[in-house]
């Protein structure tokens, strides 16, 4: 049966060299459209101050009671079909909002629709902006959408699919980490991310598989190659985030 896979984000170089290794390999894939990007640092701090001091919620945000309004369901919006250059097949494009918990919920549930009712991999190549602005020159508003769209807004989505694949009797997560020289921002979500590897690595995921990988290749067609390695054959060594390209580290692991 051909297995079915979920890549985020959409998009990105390294999503198309994933989705093409994917269709060689037989997988019916679709992916995430992160919506809105209120976890990117935005180019007017001024007004952003403006509204992070005033008595507003942050848009598109409700996580103390898992709900999203309409115009911020990610995962409610009709998905769109088309081909990265050089595909004949197309793929399923689903909107997702990190800083809606109901959002990262409905976009697990609508692909699984969109793959014909099953999903068996959720695929996750994180890559933050590598921002320059320096910290003092963030507003609270950049500030808290960056902690929880990369964040819990990431490790909402690990653990929603976890908890489908284990309904159904197993699956298969990689959380995929690209290393970059960023702003404060982008580092604070690098560390983040990989420290919720860590984490997950150290306690898992029921009878979920995971894997995570630190790519610091800076080659998309490697870390396609690599990723679905980690799909396909469970490493030797499970309770290590996997590194690809760059020097060991000083303890031997990411």
């Amino acid at each position: 049966m051909k297995k079915t896979t979920l890549v985020v984000p959409a998009g990105s170089a390294n999503t198309g060299a994933f989705l093409a290794e994917a269709r060689v390999s037989g997988r019916a894939s679709a992916t995430l459209s992160i919506q809105p990007p209120y976890y990117a640092p935005g180019a007017d701090a001024a007004a952003d101050d403006a509204a992070a001091y005033a008595d507003e919620p942050v848009p598109g945000r409700n996580l103390a009671t898992a709900e999203a309004t309409p115009a911020e369901e990610g995962g409610t919006a009709q998905p769109e079909s088309g081909a990265w250059p050089g595909e004949e097949a197309p793929y399923t494009v689903i909107e997702w909002n990190p800083l809606s918990f109901a959002s990262g919920r409905a976009a697990i549930i609508e692909a699984e629709t969109m793959l014909g009712g099953r999903l068996d991999e959720l695929v996750i190549i994180a890559d933050p902006h590598a921002d320059t602005a320096g910290l003092s020159s963030l507003s609270p508003k950049e500030l808290e959408s960056a902690v929880l769209a990369w964040g819990a807004g990431h490790a909402e989505l690990i653990r929603e699919a976890a908890r489908r694949f284990e309904v159904r009797g197993g699956g298969t997560i990689v959380l995929a980490v690209v290393h970059a020289d960023r702003g404060p921002l982008g580092a604070m979500a690098e560390g983040a991310l990989l420290g919720l590897a860590e984490g997950i690595l150290a306690t898992g995921l029921g009878s979920v598989r995971f894997a995570a990988i630190r790519d610091e290749s800076g080659q998309a067609e490697t870390l396609a190659r690599h990723l679905m390695k980690a799909l396909d054959e469970p490493s030797r060594d499970s309770g290590r985030i996997q590194r690809i390209g760059g020097r060991q580290s000083l303890f031997g692991r990411s």
